[in-house]
């Protein structure tokens, strides 16, 4: 009966922290900033598939973040670094993060307003291709969780302090993208510029209760606005200049 009523407690403690840490997917859906014009200062602006250049451990989705050899099994050793996708356990940037981010820049650079027109140009025959105006070309240079693991110097025992309440991993989750703006009918480059965004990091136990995505995909995307506001000022600067 003892073990019952332990058994019970111990539930019902799960569920009421699965509720506390559940994940509100409202509270990350991108709103851009209002128009940085009173009036648009081009007609067209077409955003180009965005290309992923980072190093291949930034990419892989198949690494475990659960377990190291190290923190887990020798005493004494603090932590252990590794540099891994953001978007590790579960995928809300849907389709790819490539996509989301050509959606989501073509969104803010319709609503900053110095364009009539902002269109996101796809790599098949049906999709409009620049002609007239602008074009902005995107890569990615960084996305990664800078992940430090730690069980305290306790080796596998420290892991029950993580049931308790104290951290599992510190760290950072950064981005930096780079920026090409070019003259759609001369095809030469206006200006170049990288734009880059961090934030701290701190994953516990109980983030990833209700099969909610990886802390490090929500910090991502609270670095976005950031990343979309150098980028905006970026365009307006130069296309301003131009005229």
């Amino acid at each position: 009966m003892k073990n019952f009523c332990l058994a019970f407690i111990f539930s019902v403690g799960m569920l009421f922290l699965s509720g506390c840490f559940s994940f509100d997917e409202s509270i990350y859906e991108y709103h851009p900033q209002v128009s940085a014009v009173d009036k648009p200062l081009a007609d067209n602006c077409y955003v180009m598939p965005i290309l992923d250049i980072r190093p291949a451990a930034q990419r892989d989705l198949s690494y475990n973040i659960s377990d190291d050899p190290y923190v887990s099994y020798i005493p004494l050793w603090p932590y252990s670094k590794s540099e891994i996708n953001p978007l590790m356990k579960y995928d809300y940037f849907r389709p790819d993060l490539q996509d989301m981010l050509q959606i989501l820049i073509a969104r803010d650079l319709r609503f900053s307003g110095i364009f009539q027109n902002v269109k996101p140009v796809r790599f098949d025959e049906s999709s409009e291709k620049p002609v007239f105006g602008y074009v902005v070309k995107i890569w990615i240079n960084e996305a990664v969780w800078n992940r430090y693991l730690t069980t305290y110097g306790l080796a596998f025992p420290g892991t029950m302090l993580w049931s308790l309440g104290l951290p599992m991993s510190y760290g950072s989750v950064s981005m930096e993208i780079e920026a090409d703006l070019i003259d759609a009918q001369t095809k030469n480059s206006i200006a170049k510029g990288k734009f880059r965004a961090e934030t701290s990091c701190t994953e516990f136990l109980f983030d990833q209760m209700d099969y909610t995505p990886s802390v490090a995909e929500a910090k991502l995307c609270e670095i976005f606005p950031k990343i979309a506001s150098q980028l905006r000022a970026f365009v307006l600067k130069n296309i301003t200049e131009k005229k």
